[in-house]
């Protein structure tokens, strides 16, 4: 029988391929349309141990597990759906791969199948995540070293309580114990412990014997108690010694430990416990910082000498070499009250580094603590000796000048501009490419807006908040005025959390209107929040505050596709099944759990599925566009509806239309506005409305206030309209009478 034009042409493919690919050492195979697997060079078979006759003609879940088979499956649609290479991060059988994927075509554009390479990324990746785990302890031990210096333990129960929380606060470990020796009566017993689950039993019912021949004595805990050393477990269910204790590990997926000893002098004090979740998680270097933490403690008890060492450790920030927040403010309070001595005026600024965390994720932590490092480096080399610098946070500089003596503030003016310019010089990380960064910064001056540097340092903050909002490159100055601003905005956000907390958002829906049949083609549904007193908050009062903060952004976003399903049998009895826009801001879209926010939503609310549309807000702040493209193009795999919102304002543009595969635009009011009297946004309106045309997008002229302006945009072919013309946004019973009373003006007709 003559096989289809499609196969004999993959066919014709894959003999192309066989004499490259069965020399390469990287896995390659190939699938066709259907997504079988039709070849397999050898190393790919030896990756999934698989013969031609095992894999040919088989699908992905017949060959791997679930996770895996639906992880190749997605970067497979994505391959053919696209045109061109793609590349994808997968996970196949317990090991990483980058994978590069490309679907050639038929003649008529129709995908044969799909071309695959995949190049093996499992040392890298684990290193990585083995310089994360250094790093979060790494944390733990400089908190830990700040807690003993500030001498906040009244005794040595509060102190081994308090490093039990930290260890497991900061680090990805399961369990942090402090075990205490009885040696009358020959045990050992847990007096402290701190756990990520709930429910993890109290350790000090768990039998541990300091005699070697007992079963109950040839754990880690009582080994290392008895040995004086570290003892590392990476296998507990695979070590035969640990059989006691191994329904306690299974249940709570307890993988691996480590027990260190905790010594004062030549005297064994206690034995610090930690359990994790992955095998051989106890790296050598990972050791020996939980022996360095050991360590700090043992010092802390019982000897001045050694808790003068780790008061400098705490003291310190260890990537940067500059005195951290607590020691900053101590020097800075030797140094103003110097100045003021003197009558001397000085300066603190703040600086911080915009979307830090973005170069961070993107670049690696690598690249990440060596900008801090050179960041810190040119701040000293300018401030000199006349100033003070610190590392307050992860990214926040803090740097005090004092006036040179003078009385006037050209000093200030001088290093501000030093600082500057020596800022804005590129970074040599090691890359290909310098990297040029931007800062927000902020300054407090004293004894003007404080005569101590906590005081200085909150007003300095407030400010620094100001001028996260105002965007990269900004210097905001604290006043009075700008701390009256604050204290409001705190207002609001209580009310604003206090709303999401009691569920008290309210959606107000605006009508869309298709001037063809003068019925509703849509509803915009926008947030409406009860204040304290029962007042509802309209946006211009709360939206500042939302959009500046993620978090807020997705937690009002799942209130209103909660408030919407509420809504649904009320407006289909009323006709109005028509899409239903709820606004998304863009910092959700591109954060790492909104597919799963969303999956949870449909979930919940089933029926929003045939009416929910997504309306793309915040548009400043959808810089990775590549994400944003691959988050659009899930959405409508769900069957789900993307507007972009203001088009033509702010950072939408042409790139936005080229990449996200959306299906409405909502044009920008502001073109709107003043379309009577200004030919040139006619103009622009009727290009977008071609572009619209060409593009087989749906167009949307919001902020049509007046009947004139219905029939100009009109004539320039705009059919869909949104605006107080035509009904302010109401609440869901005052929408139900709208509908009763509306009818299209004769002009729009």
């Amino acid at each position: 029988m003559k096989k289809p034009p499609r196969d004999k042409a993959i066919y014709t493919l894959l003999r192309r391929m066989l004499r490259v690919a069965r020399a390469l050492p990287l896995p390659i195979f190939l699938k066709d349309a259907s997504l079988r697997w039709r070849y397999a060079n050898p190393a790919a078979q030896m990756l999934f141990g698989l013969r031609r006759k095992d894999y040919h003609g088989m699908s992905d879940a017949a060959l791997m597990d679930d996770v895996s088979a639906v992880t190749c499956q997605l970067s497979d649609r994505a391959a053919l759906e696209g045109r061109g290479l793609i590349q994808r991060k997968e996970n196949v059988l317990d090991r990483s791969f980058r994978v590069y994927k490309y679907a050639p075509r038929s003649e008529d554009g129709a995908p044969l199948g799909i071309i695959a390479l995949a190049i093996e990324t499992t040392e890298l990746e684990a290193a990585r995540t083995e310089g994360e785990r250094l790093r979060d302890f790494y944390d733990a031990l400089s908190e830990i070293n700040q807690g003993i210096v500030r001498e906040r333990y009244g005794d040595t129960a509060e102190l081994f309580a308090h490093i039990c929380r930290i260890v497991v606060g900061h680090t990805p470990v399961l369990m942090a114990g402090i075990a205490m020796i009885d040696r009358e009566a020959g045990v050992l017993h847990y007096t402290q412990q701190a756990c990520r689950v709930a429910d993890f039993p109290d350790l000090g019912r768990v039998r541990l014997d300091l005699d070697p021949d007992s079963e109950y004595g040839r754990g880690p805990v009582a080994r290392a108690a008895r040995g004086l050393e570290t003892v590392v477990v990476n296998d507990v269910l695979g070590t035969p010694e640990m059989a006691p204790w191994h329904e306690l590990y299974r249940r709570y997926n307890g993988r691996s430990t480590a027990a260190v000893p905790v010594m004062v002098g030549d005297r064994i004090e206690a034995v610090l416990s930690v359990f994790a979740k992955e095998i051989d998680f106890f790296t050598p270097e990972l050791v020996r910082l939980l022996r360095e933490l050991a360590d700090d403690v043992g010092f802390a008890i019982r000897t001045t000498e050694q808790r003068a060492r780790v008061r400098y450790l705490a003291l310190i920030d260890p990537l940067t070499d500059l005195p951290n927040r607590v020691h900053f403010l101590e020097l800075a309070e030797q140094a103003l009250a110097t100045s003021g001595g003197q009558a001397r005026r000085a300066q603190l600024l703040l600086i911080d580094i915009a979307d830090f965390k973005f170069h961070n994720d993107l670049l690696g932590h690598e690249v990440g603590d060596t900008l801090l490092r050179a960041l810190g480096r040119r701040l000293v080399a300018v401030v000199g000796e006349t100033g003070l610098v610190g590392r307050l946070g992860s990214d926040e500089f803090a740097v005090l000048l004092v006036e040179p003596g003078d009385g006037s503030e050209t000093g200030f003016a001088r290093s501000l501009r030093a600082i500057d310019m020596e800022l804005d010089q590129p970074y040599d990380v090691g890359l290909s490419e310098s990297l040029l960064l931007k800062t927000e910064q902020s300054t407090a001056l004293f004894p003007d807006d404080g005569h101590q540097p906590e005081s200085l340092l909150r007003r300095a903050s407030m400010a620094l908040r100001a001028a996260k909002l105002a965007g990269p490159g900004s210097r905001v100055p604290y006043s009075m005025a700008l701390e009256r601003r604050l204290e409001y905005r705190h207002l609001i956000r209580h009310q604003i959390e206090r709303a999401l907390e009691a569920g008290e958002v309210i959606p107000y829906y605006q009508p869309q209107i298709d001037l063809g049949s003068g019925r509703v083609c849509g509803l915009e549904a926008l947030a409406r929040l009860v204040g304290r007193d029962g007042t509802i908050l309209e946006p211009i009062e709360f939206i500042e505050e939302v959009e500046g903060d993620r978090g807020l952004v997705r937690r009002l976003g799942l209130a209103m596709i909660g408030a919407v399903a509420a809504d649904l049998t009320a407006l289909s009895h009323a006709g109005l099944d028509v899409p239903i826009a709820v606004n998304i801001g863009a910092r959700h879209l591109l954060a790492p759990g909104f597919k799963r926010d969303i999956i949870d939503q449909l979930g919940r609310y089933p029926d929003m599925r045939s009416v929910l549309e997504f309306e793309i807000t915040e548009t400043t702040h959808l810089g990775d566009l590549s994400r944003a493209t691959e988050a659009v193009r899930w959405l409508r795999e769900q069957g789900l509806s993307v507007a972009l919102d203001d088009f033509g304002s702010g950072f939408t543009s042409m790139n936005h239309l080229q990449r996200l595969a959306i299906r409405k635009l909502k044009l920008d009011q502001g073109f709107v506005l003043d379309l009577i009297d200004n030919p040139r946004d006619q103009a622009i309106v009727r290009a977008v409305v071609q572009l619209a045309e060409g593009l087989n997008i749906d167009l949307v002229a919001e902020g049509v206030a007046s009947e004139p302006l219905g029939v100009l945009l009109r004539e320039l072919g705009v059919t869909r309209l949104q605006g107080h013309a035509i009904s302010p946004p109401l609440p869901l019973d005052a929408l139900i009478r709208w509908t009763h009373d509306w009818h299209l003006p004769l002009d729009w007709c």
